[in-house]
C-alpha cells in the first residue's frame, strides 16, 4: 500500500488486508536505506580501489566520503517514509473533524479522499521532482566548477521520491481545505471544529523540519574547505514548504470565515440602524440593545477570517528557527573544520 491506498486508512503498513499486516512502511524507508547504504559498499569492495576503499573510484558514484553515504542512506530511508507520514498524522486528525461533519454522503467520502492519494498524483509529482532535481543539479555543478557530489542517478532517484512526497501531502492539504470549504461547520466565536486542520499543517512542517535537518547534514563536509555560504539558501524552501503546509488546509476555511464574518457583520449593521432609527423616533436618550448589538459588532471584527492564532504562529516560528537553525549550524560546523584541518 505505501501511502495509503488500498489497505489501512492510516497508510502505515506496505500490505494490510483487512489487518492482513505485513511491514510497516517505516521498516521498509528503514530497509531501504540500509539496503543503499550495503549496496555502495559492495560497490566499493568490487568497483573501487580494494587498497584504499576509495570512493572516488566508484564508477560514476563519486561521493566524496563515507559520512555522505551514511546521510544519503538516512535521507532516502526517511523520504520514502514521507507519504506516510502525513497520511498517519491526516488520518489521527481526521478523527477529531469527523464528529462535527454530519453523517451525509458526500461529507463522508471528503473525509475519506483525505487518505487516498491518486497514483497519477504521485506519478507526476514524481516526475516533476526528477526533472526540478535533474536542472537544478546541473546548475549547481556547472555554478560551482567542481565535480560533482551527487551522481544523476542519485538525483533522479531523490527526485522522485522527493515529488511523491511533496504531492502526497499536497493532495492532503488540498483535502482538508474542500472539506473546510463544504463541510466542517463554522462559528465565528468557537473555533474547535477547525482546529485539527491546523494541526496538521503544523504537524507536516515538522516532519519537513526533520527532513531539512538530516538534508542539512550534506553540507558538513569533512575536508578542510571553506564553507560555501550559499547552501544557506535552503532556508527558503524550508520557509515556503513551511508556509504552504499551514495555509493550504485551512484556505477553505479561511473563505468560509471571510463570508461568514461579511454576513455577520451585515446584518449587524443593519440591525444598528434599525435601532438606531428606533431610537431616534422613540426621542429615547439610550437604548441597552442598541449598547449590546455595537458591543457584538466590535467582537465580531475583531475575529480574524483566518484560523491562525497567536500560538500558531509562535509554534510555526519555532519549527521554522529548527529547521533554519541545523542548516546555519552545518555551515559554521564546516567553517569552524575547515579552520582546524588548515
Amino acid at each position: 500500500m505505501g501511502d495509503g491506498d488500498g489497505g489501512s486508512s492510516t497508510g502505515l503498513w506496505l500490505y494490510d488486508s483487512t489487518h492482513g499486516r505485513i511491514l510497516p512502511v517505516a521498516a521498509v524507508g528503514a530497509l531501504l536505506g540500509v539496503a543503499f547504504l550495503v549496496a555502495w559498499v559492495a560497490g566499493v569492495a568490487f568497483l573501487g580501489d580494494a587498497g584504499t576503499g576509495s570512493l572516488e573510484q566508484m564508477p560514476g558514484f563519486g561521493a566524496g566520503s563515507w559520512a555522505e553515504v551514511i546521510v544519503r542512506a538516512l535521507v532516502l530511508g526517511y523520504t520514502v517514509t514521507m507519504p506516510a507520514i502525513g497520511i498517519r498524522l491526516a488520518a489521527q486528525q481526521l478523527e477529531l473533524v469527523r464528529p462535527h461533519l454530519g453523517s451525509s454522503e458526500e461529507a463522508s467520502h471528503a473525509a475519506q479522499s483525505v487518505l487516498r492519494v491518486p497514483p497519477w498524483w504521485r506519478w507526476l509529482g514524481s516526475a516533476a521532482g526528477v526533472a526540478i532535481l535533474l536542472i537544478f543539479g546541473d546548475m549547481a555543478i556547472a555554478f560551482s566548477g567542481e565535480s560533482p557530489a551527487l551522481t544523476p542517478l542519485w538525483f533522479a532517484l531523490f527526485g522522485a521520491l522527493l515529488g511523491r512526497a511533496l504531492a502526497a501531502h499536497l493532495h492532503i492539504g488540498r483535502a482538508f481545505s474542500q472539506l473546510g470549504r463544504h463541510f466542517v461547520p463554522i462559528d465565528l466565536l468557537d473555533r474547535r471544529p477547525f482546529a485539527p486542520l491546523v494541526s496538521w499543517g503544523l504537524r507536516i512542517f515538522l516532519a519537513w523540519v526533520v527532513w531539512f535537518g538530516l538534508t542539512s547534514l550534506f553540507f558538513v563536509d569533512p575536508g578542510p574547505r571553506d564553507p560555501n555560504w550559499s547552501n544557506l539558501l535552503g532556508i527558503v524552501p524550508l520557509a515556503l514548504i513551511g508556509v504552504g503546509a499551514l495555509l493550504v488546509p485551512v484556505w477553505g476555511i479561511h473563505a468560509r470565515l471571510r463570508e461568514a464574518k461579511e454576513g455577520e457583520l451585515a446584518r449587524l449593521d443593519e440591525a444598528v440602524r434599525r435601532e438606531r432609527d428606533s431610537l431616534w423616533r422613540d426621542g429615547a436618550s439610550s437604548s441597552p440593545e442598541l449598547a449590546n448589538l455595537a458591543g457584538y459588532r466590535m467582537l465580531v471584527a475583531d475575529q480574524s477570517d483566518w484560523p491562525l492564532d497567536v500560538s500558531t504562529w509562535l509554534r510555526f516560528g519555532f519549527y521554522l528557527a529548527l529547521g533554519a537553525g541545523s542548516w546555519i549550524g552545518a555551515a559554521l560546523v564546516e567553517q569552524i573544520r575547515g579552520r582546524a584541518l588548515g
